[in-house]
């Protein structure tokens, strides 16, 4: 697994990252990558807080090798 920000930001005690996710499945080797919007708080130097924010639809679809939104939605994929 393999992460990288290439988005940080802060404000006083507050932090704001967009990482990026890198990983790679046992079965196939095949890469699966995602993005994961991060929240932090901090206090004393510590985190606080942490809120995460990741789109599972798309993670899902790759780590399954196929795309779910027919069955989601009760239709057949074509």
């Amino acid at each position: 697994m393999r992460y990288e920000a290439p988005i940080v930001v802060t404000e006083g005690d507050k932090v704001a990252a967009q990482l990026r996710v890198f990983f790679r499945k046992r079965n196939n080797r095949r890469m699966v990558q995602f993005d994961v919007a991060v929240f932090y708080t901090l206090r004393d130097g510590l985190i606080t807080e942490i809120r995460e924010i990741i789109d599972t639809f798309d993670l899902v679809q790759q780590v399954l090798e196929r795309d779910i939104a027919a069955a989601l939605t009760g239709q057949n994929a074509d």
